[in-house]
Protein backbone atom coordinates (compact mmCIF):
# COMPACT_ATOMS: atom_id res chain seq x y z
CA UNK A 1 0.00 0.00 0.00
CA UNK A 2 1.77 3.15 -1.32
CA UNK A 3 0.67 6.63 -0.03
CA UNK A 4 0.56 9.27 -3.12
CA UNK A 5 0.97 12.82 -1.69
CA UNK A 6 -0.99 15.23 -3.95
CA UNK A 7 1.57 18.37 -3.91
CA UNK A 8 -1.73 20.47 -6.40
CA UNK A 9 -3.52 20.89 -2.51
CA UNK A 10 -2.93 24.42 -1.15
CA UNK A 11 -2.99 22.93 2.50
CA UNK A 12 -0.21 20.10 1.78
CA UNK A 13 2.32 23.45 0.10
CA UNK A 14 1.76 25.49 2.69
CA UNK A 15 2.74 23.17 5.15
CA UNK A 16 5.32 21.84 3.26
CA UNK A 17 6.52 25.53 3.05
CA UNK A 18 6.04 25.84 6.94
CA UNK A 19 8.83 22.95 7.21
CA UNK A 20 10.42 24.60 5.22
CA UNK A 21 10.48 27.69 6.78
CA UNK A 22 11.08 26.31 10.15
CA UNK A 23 14.27 24.76 8.85
CA UNK A 24 15.64 27.73 6.61
CA UNK A 25 14.95 30.14 10.27
CA UNK A 26 17.19 27.50 12.46
CA UNK A 27 19.84 27.06 9.59
CA UNK A 28 20.30 30.38 9.23
CA UNK A 29 20.80 31.40 12.79
CA UNK A 30 23.67 29.28 12.57
CA UNK A 31 25.02 30.25 9.71
CA UNK A 32 24.92 33.34 10.67
CA UNK A 33 27.43 32.95 12.99
CA UNK A 34 29.38 30.89 11.47
CA UNK A 35 29.74 33.22 8.13
CA UNK A 36 30.27 35.99 11.17
CA UNK A 37 33.56 34.05 12.41
CA UNK A 38 34.82 33.45 8.86
CA UNK A 39 33.45 29.82 8.63
CA UNK A 40 35.66 28.75 12.02
CA UNK A 41 33.65 26.89 14.10
CA UNK A 42 36.11 26.85 16.92
CA UNK A 43 35.84 30.22 17.11
CA UNK A 44 32.71 30.87 18.14
CA UNK A 45 32.10 31.65 21.95
CA UNK A 46 29.58 29.15 23.82
CA UNK A 47 27.39 32.19 25.05
CA UNK A 48 26.63 33.00 21.48
CA UNK A 49 25.22 29.37 20.93
CA UNK A 50 23.50 29.14 23.84
CA UNK A 51 21.65 32.38 23.07
CA UNK A 52 20.99 31.48 19.75
CA UNK A 53 19.59 27.86 21.31
CA UNK A 54 17.63 29.51 23.92
CA UNK A 55 15.54 31.71 21.72
CA UNK A 56 15.28 29.03 18.79
CA UNK A 57 11.67 28.42 19.70
CA UNK A 58 10.76 31.72 20.27
CA UNK A 59 12.24 32.68 16.81
CA UNK A 60 10.51 30.46 15.03
CA UNK A 61 6.90 31.16 16.20
CA UNK A 62 7.37 34.62 15.98
CA UNK A 63 9.10 34.52 12.09
CA UNK A 64 5.91 31.60 11.30
CA UNK A 65 3.34 34.21 12.92
CA UNK A 66 4.77 37.25 10.57
CA UNK A 67 4.83 34.66 7.72
CA UNK A 68 1.15 33.82 7.99
CA UNK A 69 0.19 37.84 8.83
CA UNK A 70 2.29 38.93 5.80
CA UNK A 71 0.20 36.32 3.71
CA UNK A 72 3.42 34.15 2.80
CA UNK A 73 1.18 30.92 2.44
CA UNK A 74 -1.63 31.99 0.44
CA UNK A 75 -0.25 33.72 -2.24
CA UNK A 76 -0.24 31.45 -5.68
CA UNK A 77 3.78 31.24 -6.36
CA UNK A 78 3.01 30.54 -9.43
CA UNK A 79 2.51 33.80 -10.20
CA UNK A 80 4.61 35.43 -7.83
CA UNK A 81 6.23 39.24 -8.53
CA UNK A 82 7.40 42.23 -7.52
CA UNK A 83 4.40 42.50 -4.62
CA UNK A 84 5.25 39.21 -2.89
CA UNK A 85 9.28 40.03 -2.88
CA UNK A 86 8.22 42.89 -1.26
CA UNK A 87 6.23 41.02 1.19
CA UNK A 88 9.19 38.45 2.07
CA UNK A 89 11.46 41.37 2.61
CA UNK A 90 8.70 42.98 4.59
CA UNK A 91 8.30 39.76 6.92
CA UNK A 92 12.68 39.20 6.98
CA UNK A 93 12.72 42.97 8.09
CA UNK A 94 9.78 42.37 11.26
CA UNK A 95 11.63 39.14 12.19
CA UNK A 96 14.70 40.26 12.31
CA UNK A 97 13.93 42.68 14.50
CA UNK A 98 11.39 40.87 16.83
CA UNK A 99 14.68 38.68 17.49
CA UNK A 100 17.01 41.78 18.18
CA UNK A 101 14.40 42.76 20.63
CA UNK A 102 13.60 39.55 22.06
CA UNK A 103 17.90 38.95 22.55
CA UNK A 104 17.51 42.39 23.85
CA UNK A 105 15.00 41.62 26.02
CA UNK A 106 16.19 38.48 27.83
CA UNK A 107 19.86 39.54 27.54
CA UNK A 108 20.98 37.10 25.56
CA UNK A 109 23.87 37.85 23.32
CA UNK A 110 24.67 37.73 20.21
CA UNK A 111 27.21 40.00 17.67
CA UNK A 112 25.89 43.05 16.25
CA UNK A 113 26.19 41.81 12.89
CA UNK A 114 24.53 38.46 13.26
CA UNK A 115 21.69 40.66 12.61
CA UNK A 116 22.41 41.94 9.50
CA UNK A 117 23.72 38.49 8.08
CA UNK A 118 20.98 36.66 8.92
CA UNK A 119 18.36 39.17 8.24
CA UNK A 120 20.62 38.66 4.29
CA UNK A 121 20.21 35.07 5.26
CA UNK A 122 16.36 34.92 5.73
CA UNK A 123 15.56 36.95 3.03
CA UNK A 124 17.62 35.31 -0.14
CA UNK A 125 16.38 31.54 1.53
CA UNK A 126 12.66 32.78 1.90
CA UNK A 127 12.99 34.40 -1.47
CA UNK A 128 14.36 31.12 -3.30
CA UNK A 129 12.01 29.04 -1.65
CA UNK A 130 9.31 30.73 -2.58
CA UNK A 131 10.27 31.37 -6.12
CA UNK A 132 11.70 27.87 -6.88
CA UNK A 133 8.13 26.70 -7.04
CA UNK A 134 8.14 29.27 -10.45
CA UNK A 135 11.08 28.38 -11.22
CA UNK A 136 10.59 24.73 -11.52
CA UNK A 137 6.75 25.03 -13.27
CA UNK A 138 8.71 26.88 -16.23
CA UNK A 139 11.52 24.44 -16.38
CA UNK A 140 9.24 21.83 -16.99
CA UNK A 141 6.92 24.13 -19.62
CA UNK A 142 9.98 24.24 -21.09
CA UNK A 143 10.97 20.91 -21.19
CA UNK A 144 7.99 19.48 -22.11
CA UNK A 145 7.73 22.55 -25.03
CA UNK A 146 10.96 20.71 -26.24
CA UNK A 147 9.66 17.53 -26.56
CA UNK A 148 6.97 17.95 -28.17
CA UNK A 149 7.18 18.48 -31.69
CA UNK A 150 6.28 21.87 -33.09
CA UNK A 151 4.62 22.16 -36.59
CA UNK A 152 5.79 25.76 -38.51
CA UNK A 153 3.03 27.26 -39.42
CA UNK A 154 3.03 30.71 -42.20
CA UNK A 155 0.19 33.17 -42.56
CA UNK A 156 -0.23 35.02 -45.65
CA UNK A 157 -1.57 38.20 -45.64
CA UNK A 158 -2.56 38.87 -42.30
CA UNK A 159 -0.88 41.99 -41.67
CA UNK A 160 -2.97 43.14 -45.04
CA UNK A 161 -6.60 43.21 -43.64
Amino acid sequence: MSVHINFRNSRIRMMLLCLVDIFTILMNSFLSLLIRYEGHYTWIPEEYFNSIKQYALINVLFTIAIFFILNLYRSVWTYAGVHEAALIVSACVLSTTFQALGFLMLNLIVPRSYYVIYFFLMTMTTVATRFSYRIVQIMQTKIYKSERKSVNTMVIGAGEA
